[in-house]
């Protein structure tokens, strides 16, 4: 499998090459290490302008990290359109003291690409470049802004600074991605967003917009294939009420691209919901808590029909006065 070639490579090398932790050159490496990651967005917000915001959005995405073979700095990401994946949301346009919430849906419109710095301490800094789109139900139509082309990073971005990636590098690591210096195109006539309907859509958000009159913001969690075991699964968040969403997020699956579902332990039923698994073995999907779902602790089950992962995770808010385990409704 990949991971075992990555993790042999990687601790014959020592994981302290040249650059990767300011230590001396390692005098043979192969030409590229590539190791399958998994990445959860979660409490995600955009802004476009004053008037049109967004949050709650969860996404997952994975791909691989490369090494270049004689452990230098930077590392390279590297994320399949095909592989990004972001739950339907909903945008506020606020016009004034007033605002309506509009269904929108946020897709990737090419592949995710960036670097990594890994740091003497273990941290990681990064910058991604995602190009983006979000779209709006306007009544009967469809319109869409975008492609938004924003460079995500741990660093500062404008007026917003996000957060390194700390935690072991061969376990869970978490941090913040931030953007702030993107351009917003106006809104295209489509065949879905008739003329009239683009203008006044630009005309009440503002659109178009320079550099640095929106962002977007996401906390970001990271598993790599160097974890080891083989049919993983974490769940962000690990605890939640009725409409929580959990990314779920997966390594090292034995059944290369393919589809998998989802489902909490208990319920009546257990609510349900699907992921994918890349062709590096990297697992990302979602399921949603629902008022029927078992209070306490209910962990998340993957399954791709041949083998099966378990994620921790606990039900809140589904207990009813009496210990009516089926909720408060019930």
């Amino acid at each position: 499998m990949a991971v075992a070639t990555a993790v042999g490579a990687v601790t014959t090398l020592g994981v302290f090459g040249t650059g990767l932790f300011g230590m001396p050159a390692a005098s043979a490496a192969p030409s590229s290490i590539q190791i399958p990651i998994a990445i959860a967005l979660t409490n995600g917000s955009a802004t476009i302008g004053s008037h049109i915001a967004a949050t709650g959005i969860t996404g997952v995405s994975t791909g691989t990290l490369s090494i270049d073979g004689s452990l230098a700095n930077p590392l390279a990401i590297d994320v399949p359109r095909s592989d990004v994946q972001i739950q339907p949301n909903t945008a506020r346009l606020s016009l004034g003291p007033l605002g309506v919430g509009l269904p929108a849906t946020f897709t990737a419109t090419s592949a995710l690409a960036g670097t990594a710095q890994i740091h003497a301490n273990g941290a990681i800094t990064s910058t991604i470049s995602a190009s983006l789109e979000t779209t709006a139900q306007v009544g009967p139509f469809s319109c869409t802004i975008g492609p938004i082309t924003a460079q995500l990073t741990t660093g500062t971005s404008g007026d917003l600074t996000g957060t390194p990636i700390t935690g072991l590098l061969g376990g869970v690591q978490s941090g913040v991605l931030v953007a702030d210096d993107f351009a917003v195109p106006a809104v295209q006539p489509s065949a879905t967003c008739p003329g009239l309907v683009a203008v006044l859509t630009n005309s009440l958000a503002g659109l178009p917009l320079a550099p640095g009159a929106s962002s977007l913001r996401f906390d970001t969690t990271l598993v790599n294939g160097l974890s080891g075991g083989t049919d993983t699964v974490y769940s962000v968040p690990t605890t939640g009420t009725a409409g929580t969403t959990a990314a779920v997020i997966g390594l090292n699956w034995t059944t290369l691209a393919s589809d998998a579902s989802l489902s909490f332990t208990s319920g009546s039923p257990a609510s349900t919901g699907s992921a994918r698994v890349d062709a590096n073995g990297s697992l990302g999907g979602f399921v949603t808590v629902s008022r029927t779902d078992s209070d306490g602790s209910n962990p998340i089950v993957a399954t791709d029909g041949t083998a099966s992962g378990t994620a921790p995770f606990t039900v809140t808010g589904n207990e009813a006065p009496g210990g009516n385990q089926f909720g408060p409704w019930w």
